[in-house]
């Protein structure tokens, strides 16, 4: 079937309709970015790349399936139980998190993710990839711990340590 498929991120749904419980079980793997603030386009433009290259992330030619809304993209191939889910979330810090299945493949996805949102911040704002006055990078890779995460309760109210990468 060949056709043409058009991707407006604009007219996506404003929220996700996934549930967390929805995601497949077992451990996941988070690595979230922390930003001063998340760039005007900058969600879109990573959703258009994800959508784009989803497809040849894992070495079997499977389509994964894909949820799309405004800041984030949910995509899972079932019959390997490996998934990615990318979220923007703002409020009180400005944070894109990255969380993948606890497998080979999740592993793997969370590099081409990862190789993804760096490449994007470099072409497109290069602002973001400089320092602080203090030396700090703008954008900070951070990986949560993971007992924290496992005792993390569904409303958020625990606090979870993280690790700068």
């Amino acid at each position: 079937n060949d056709f043409t498929c058009l991707l407006i991120p604009s007219l996506l749904p404003p929220k996700r309709k996934l549930s967390m419980a929805a995601l497949p079980s077992g451990q996941h793997i988070k690595r979230c970015y922390s930003m001063p603030y998340i760039p005007v386009g900058f969600m879109p433009r990573l959703i258009a790349r994800l959508y784009t290259f989803s497809e040849t992330m894992l070495p079997k030619k499977a389509r994964p399936e894909r949820q799309m809304w405004r800041s984030g993209v949910y995509a899972l191939w079932p019959q390997s139980q490996t998934f990615y889910l990318v979220e923007e979330h703002t409020g009180v810090e400005s944070m894109v998190t990255i969380t993948v299945s606890c497998n080979k493949n999740g592993r793997r996805l969370l590099g081409y993710l990862s190789d993804h949102f760096d490449t994007l911040l470099e072409e497109w704002y290069p602002g973001l990839t400089a320092t602080d006055l203090q030396g700090s990078p703008l954008v900070k890779a951070l990986v949560p711990c993971p007992h924290c995460l496992q005792r993390a309760l569904p409303d958020g109210e625990e606090s979870i340590h993280s690790f700068d990468l």
